[in-house]
């Protein structure tokens, strides 16, 4: 979702306001903002009075539950079970509160709003068990804060497990992680594949918003996702192995001499950078820094975002535009420029029908351009001569053929008064045919270029000359061409090269519009001309041979099942040796980072897979250890349906509770049954799988497996202590007990834990130390 300020291609509604004003210091009036949404007409004059009153109040608090299906409504039942209940009825100061109820339209109750005061919270005990709930399982991913209408976009996506997607501007990441659980919708036990066979690729333009990405979808756990750092108005090929396409297939040759083809999505989301009006109700500086023109800077760059992503998207498949600005300038208009270019290949889907409860209105067919002057320009003929870089086309209402072929009003628009929302507007699209321009010599740059007698592939080479790109413009079919960073600042946006501002004479954006071919896309990655300079270091993805020996060791200490793919182990140092983690990808993830991620890089990748081994080369009994490489609690799920059972052990109730509780406990606390299994095994690291359906009263469904590591005397559960924490509250409520705090261990047991915890956060430390080593050379630049 956009947010204020200047536009990123590719990023979040750029130059993000952060919301930390407060209404009592910040007017809640903005008299241009007002007249411009009475003169677009989007809200009935009886309801004006409702829609302003309703901008001007707080916005509720939304959360939404994570996970897989089954895991997530684990969580839900515990919050239905010991929370809900406690929390009706409650006065405050002679009010009655309202207790936090499920989002009507959102599936299966996964989806809540909080309307409670922060007094309230601090003063009634029954909120405060409540808010610690929140505050663990957000810790450790279960629960994520989100803008209740942030979360249409990826359920009208219609994403199933088999699907390759892309989310195009990505950051923070909530919709990503609702496409990440849709790819993992398939019970944990319901195939022998360790992963699904879809794929999410997440991508900002932005360095620092990418990592934050990956600090936000990485807690799901999932190998099926990549991190991306490009430009999404020119986002490039990505090349993969041809049976990467073929849904049926779990993997095929990875042979990097063999002919490979151009990736087609089956999704893409592409929720792009606005000028976020519809956020004014949290982010009250929208108040101050709203004007008619904001929209004006960003609809070329949202225009470029569509057509890439349209032509990215596989004949059949279907693709998400969204933005949380009310502007029909940013929406409505960007849509009907798409359909005037590609109208022959893609349709407007009607969603009326998907997410009944949601109040929604449709989309419009008629709106006014602002003139920068307190006015509106009727046509583009109105429009000086001086100013037509900044006002393509594009922006005007469509023709009366036009509205009776788009079906604009299949568009969805939120508004906030309807259902105490944000406002946010949505466009489903379906692509039914290869792209085929279907205004040729009517409107636009095709007809410039006739006038100048050059094709579009010359059109396009001029432009990406101009800006001195290594693209070159062959005539393969479907690419976007490069454009200008699109800014809200009027000036800066008059600030073009003469080829771009050649082009944007015409429309802004040129119909006709050549695909980059395979050979001319395997040039280095561009991510932002911002990030070019500071010459940002990634270290590099480097996959391990199945016959490796340390994967060699792995194999038979863990006894790893032969379906298990154990040529997808990967590592993140130049040299590819195995020093301190091992992580793990799925097949197509690997062949894409095969084919696009080798020196030299053709992209930037941030982040791909999950860590699946950590080494423990120290602590008690190091030196007798046959296998120094632990599993790490993020890839237990994923590896532990593999494992051969004499590396498995399994325990009552009451001895994972001792193990969440306590801190290295020894054999002898740990109850007989589990006791006896730990002394069979030989040092180092188990899998413990714990069935809480054992236990009736935990409402809990599905079973826990954690690593867990035997040492001489003592055995410890390898998760975190936040994770601790939130398995015992999900359990047994917000009574349960809380882990201890480590103490009184062996010394070499405390040497072990520091160990334990410095490899633990290894990752988070290189993602802090890039992100400081950029924000430092920003600020010397």
């Amino acid at each position: 979702m956009g947010r204020g300020g200047k536009g990123r291609k590719g990023g979040r509604g750029g130059g993000r306001s952060r919301g930390t004003g407060s209404y009592a210091d910040i007017p809640q009036e903005n008299q241009k903002l007002e007249t411009y949404y009475k003169d677009q007409k989007i809200i009935p004059e009886e309801e004006w009075e409702t829609f302003m009153g309703t901008i001007k109040r707080t916005l509720p608090t939304t959360f939404r539950i994570t996970g897989s299906r089954s895991h997530a409504i684990d969580i839900r039942n515990a919050l239905e079970r010991d929370y809900i209940p406690f929390l009706t009825n409650i006065e405050h100061e002679g009010q009655l509160v309202e207790a936090p109820t499920p989002l009507p339209w959102y599936p299966e109750h996964l989806a809540w709003n909080l309307s409670v005061p922060k007094q309230v919270i601090r003063k009634h005990k029954d909120f405060k068990r409540f808010q610690n709930f929140l505050v663990y399982e957000t810790e450790v991913g279960n629960i994520s804060r989100q803008e209740a209408v942030s979360m249409i976009p990826p359920l009208l996506l219609d994403v199933k497990p088999e699907h390759i997607v892309i989310d195009m501007c990505a950051a923070p990441g909530s919709k990503t992680g609702q496409i990440i659980e849709a790819l993992h919708a398939t019970p944990e036990d319901a195939n022998d594949e360790p992963a699904p066979r879809g794929l999410c690729i997440a991508n900002d333009a932005d360095y620092k918003r990418s990592h934050m990405l990956v600090h936000q979808v990485k807690r799901l756990n999932s190998p099926c996702m990549m991190v991306t750092n490009q430009d999404a108005t020119l986002y490039p090929n990505v090349l993969v192995h041809p049976w990467v396409a073929d849904p049926s297939v779990v993997s095929g040759p990875m042979d990097a001499k063999e002919k490979s083809a151009i990736l087609k999505f089956d999704r893409v989301l592409a929720d792009v950078p606005c000028s976020g009006d519809g956020t004014i109700r949290k982010n009250p500086t929208v108040w101050s820094s709203w004007t008619p023109g904001n929209a004006l800077g960003l609809h070329p760059t949202q225009v470029k975002i569509l057509l890439r992503s349209l032509q990215m998207l596989k004949v059949g498949g279907r693709m998400v535009y969204s933005t949380c600005s009310l502007n029909p300038i940013e929406n409505e208009a960007v849509v009907a420029e798409a359909l005037r270019q590609y109208g022959a290949s893609v349709n407007l889907v009607d969603v009326s029908e998907r997410l009944p409860e949601l109040k929604r209105r449709n989309g419009i067919n008629d709106w006014v351009v602002p003139d920068g002057n307190d006015g509106y320009f009727a046509s583009r003929e109105e429009v000086p001569k001086d100013k037509h870089k900044r006002y393509p086309q594009s922006l005007w209402p469509p023709s009366e053929d036009e509205v009776k072929e788009f079906n604009l009003d299949r568009c969805v628009r939120i508004y906030p008064h309807l259902q105490d929302t944000g406002g946010f507007f949505v466009a489903v699209l379906e692509k039914h045919a290869k792209l085929a321009n279907h205004r040729e010599g009517k409107t636009g740059s095709t007809k410039w270029m006739e006038e100048k007698g050059i094709t579009a592939e010359e059109a396009a080479a001029q432009e990406a000359a101009a800006q001195g790109t290594k693209r070159a413009a062959e005539a393969v079919e479907e690419e976007a061409p490069e454009a200008k960073k699109a800014k809200v600042d009027e000036a800066a946006v008059e600030e073009e090269t003469p080829a771009e501002a050649v082009m944007a004479d015409a429309t802004a954006i040129p119909e006709a519009v050549p695909e980059v071919g395979e050979d001319s896309s395997r040039g280095e990655f561009r991510a932002s001309r911002k990030d070019d300079d500071k010459k940002i270091f990634e270290e590099p993805f480097k996959f391990l041979s199945a016959d490796h020996p340390e994967i060699e060791v792995c194999k038979k200490f863990y006894n790893l099942s032969e379906k298990f793919p154990t040529d997808a182990f990967m590592v993140r140092n130049a040299a590819g040796i195995p020093t301190r983690g091992i992580y793990f990808t799925s097949a197509r993830a690997k062949s894409i980072l095969l084919l696009n991620a080798q020196e030299p890089p053709r992209m930037r990748f941030v982040h791909a897979g999950i860590k699946m081994f950590t080494k423990q080369d120290s602590g008690a009994a190091a030196d007798e250890i046959e296998c120094k490489w632990r599993v790490q609690s993020e890839g237990c799920p994923v590896v532990a349906p593999f494992i051969g059972e004499d590396r498995v052990v399994t325990a009552p109730m009451a001895a994972f509770e001792i193990l969440l509780k306590e801190a290295y406990p020894k054999l002898s606390q740990i109850g007989p049954i589990l006791r006896a299994q730990l002394e069979q095994k030989t040092f180092g690291c188990v899998v413990l799988k714990v069935d809480p359906r054992e236990n009736p009263a935990l409402n809990m469904s599905i079973p826990i497996v954690c690593p867990l590591w035997k040492s001489k005397a003592s055995t410890n559960l390898m998760v975190s202590k936040q994770d601790k924490s939130a398995m015992l509250l999900r359990m047994y409520g917000a009574d349960a007990p809380m882990p201890a705090n480590p103490s009184g261990r062996k010394e070499e047991e405390e040497k072990g834990d520091e160990v334990d915890k410095q490899i633990e956060e290894e990752v988070d430390g290189e993602i802090e130390a890039a992100l400081a080593a950029a924000e430092k050379e920003a600020e010397s630049g």
